[in-house]
């Protein structure tokens, strides 16, 4: 007596959640790359999307990956983000690339305050390409890498066909390109005719390089590199060759190429 205890008469049942009918979305992800770089006791993750429209400013927000290549050639890797406090990664293989491994490269990471730092060693690539880590032994750095959302093409012989290498730089920062295309059935490289050479997706857009026996056009994604003639070099010696080229906003362009 004199307590009251209350009654689940009457009281609505619990709802039960909503079924989502929806379907699984098919959009894939949007490509991107990231890196998460170990500089002795000290990790950061660096990551960009990639494609057409941040391929206009390789040095700005921007990402590449050789996994999205039909023809990989030097197996590459860069990313860069200028608001991050290490602003840009780069891993570049010394051999060609087929299939998962482990290979020897080159690394470079770039900082906010202008410095660089570089190192040799090893980078492991999972089957795919996507993936995997990477270690210098000539300097105090390490880290993993992913390239998602990429569509890997199905995998073709460089050779015979044309490889090309070119050392962006503005200022302090580089930026690599490296291309690996095989002849057409009904063509071949012939120098020193117009050579022109096409990259994919791989490298965050459209890439297209033309050089002639004194002159380059170097296009990336939508937008035509202003090269100034007057500062423009190209030597062919056979099959092969090397020019230097200067943008009219003051990029540097280095590069090499090799027909076979």
């Amino acid at each position: 007596a004199g307590t009251t205890e209350a009654s689940s008469a009457g009281s609505a049942p619990t709802a039960a959640p909503p079924v989502s009918t929806a379907p699984p979305s098919t959009v894939p992800p949007a490509p991107s790359v990231s890196v998460d770089v170990a500089i002795g006791p000290t990790s950061t993750v660096v990551s960009a999307p990639a494609g057409d429209d941040v391929l206009a400013d390789p040095f700005g927000t921007f990402a590449a990956c050789s996994a999205w290549r039909a023809t990989p050639g030097n197996w590459a890797l860069q990313v860069s983000d200028p608001g991050r406090e290490v602003t840009a990664v780069s891993i570049l293989t010394g051999d060609d690339v087929a299939g998962p491994g482990t290979f020897e490269a080159s690394f470079r990471v770039e900082f906010v305050n202008g410095a660089a730092l570089g190192g040799t060693g090893t980078v492991t690539l999972e089957p795919g390409l996507e993936s995997g880590s990477f270690a210098a032994t000539d300097a105090d750095l390490s880290g993993s890498f992913e390239c998602r959302g990429g569509e890997a093409a199905e995998r073709r012989p460089v050779a015979p066909g044309v490889e090309l290498f070119a050392l962006l730089r503005k200022g302090a920062s580089e930026r690599i390109v490296n291309l690996a295309e095989p002849y057409a059935a009904d063509t071949a490289c012939s120098l020193p005719n117009r050579l022109e050479v096409a990259g994919d997706g791989g490298l965050g857009g459209d890439v297209v390089v033309a050089i002639d026996d004194d002159a380059v056009a170097f296009r990336l994604g939508a937008r035509e590199l202003p090269i100034e003639a007057a500062h423009t070099r190209v030597h062919i010696d056979g099959n092969a060759g090397s020019f230097h080229a200067v943008s009219a906003n003051g990029l540097e362009i280095d590069g090499a190429f090799t027909c076979t």
